[in-house]
């Protein structure tokens, strides 16, 4: 499993939250929250908020090779707030033999600056 911000490949100043599934068997009840919270901004702001608190209850599942991402908005406007930059993002799933041990994240904003 994991978990992480990429920067948009197609115009680079997007930064986009990923969730994928690096193991070789459907991951279920995939539930995925950060502390703090990942910021959003503009006119995606919404969506990404509504599909973050999803996560956080629960996918029902997330096939092997599969990463879904949402959008955060654009990079230099998310880092221009003062908003916490260092968030930890932890990702609870079960796998065909129970739960998976998942390793936190530990995304920091700044280091897209």
């Amino acid at each position: 499993m994991l978990a992480d911000v990429r920067s948009d490949r197609g115009q680079g100043t997007l930064l986009h939250f990923t969730i994928g599934n690096a193991g070789p068997t459907i991951a279920r009840t995939v539930r995925v929250s950060g502390e703090p919270p990942l910021p959003v901004e503009g006119s995606v702001a919404e969506h990404t908020e509504k599909a973050m608190a999803r996560i956080a209850k629960g996918m029902d599942y997330l096939a092997p090779g599969v990463e879904h991402s949402w959008s955060l908005g654009r990079g230099s406007k998310l880092l221009e707030h003062d908003l916490p930059m260092r968030h930890e993002v932890t990702i609870m799933a079960d796998g065909p033999y129970g739960p998976i041990d998942s390793p936190r994240s530990h995304i920091n904003l700044a280091d897209f600056c």
